[in-house]
Order: C-alpha cells, then structure tokens, then sequence
C-alpha cells in the first residue's frame, strides 16, 4: 500500500515469510513500512502520525500480526518519533566503512 500526500508519503508492504524463516522464528504476518517522509517544512504538524495511522490501520485491515521498520540509530528525531508511537527498539545492527 503506498500514500502519498502533497507533504509528505508512506510506503509499505505485506512480508511473506519462507519456508527458512518460519524454522527461525514464529509464524507471523508482518507489515513493513519502507518509508516514511515528510517535508521539513511539515514535520511537527501531524503529518507523520497522520501517514503511520494510515499504514497500521491498512496493516490491521489485512491481518497483520506486527509491523517492523528500520531506523537508522543516529536519526534521534525518528526513533523519538516512533517510540512516542508504541514502537520499540528491536535489534541493533552495527556497521563499518572500510
């Protein structure tokens, strides 16, 4: 599902595990929101809980057990932004330019 409005888009998908992944882990039915962007100009107006309501509830709509995203750590505004949503930290991933 993807919607796009003049300030701002969210964009995300329907995860089917793999015969792999559901030996690794419980079977689930999870959403995973690709993105989400709103214009400088219109982050704080509630655009942003506007778009992740939308996405959800489309989640919710389609039977979805969790719903999982990344964030990149260093972007405080972000993860500040989820967290006051019900999100949580899940794993952290760390990497090195060589």
């Amino acid at each position: 599902m993807k919607k796009i409005i003049r300030f701002g888009f969210i964009g995300g998908y329907i995860h089917i595990q793999s015969k792999d992944e559901l030996m690794e882990q419980k079977k689930n039915k999870p959403g995973v929101i690709a993105e989400l962007f709103v214009r400088g100009n219109n982050q704080r107006t509630g655009i942003g809980s506007q778009l992740l309501k939308t996405m959800e509830d489309y989640f919710k709509k389609k039977e979805c057990t969790i719903i999982r995203l990344e964030v990149f750590a260093p972007n405080k505004m972000a993860r500040s932004f989820y967290l006051k949503h019900g999100y949580q930290d899940r794993a952290i991933i760390v990497s090195k330019d060589l």
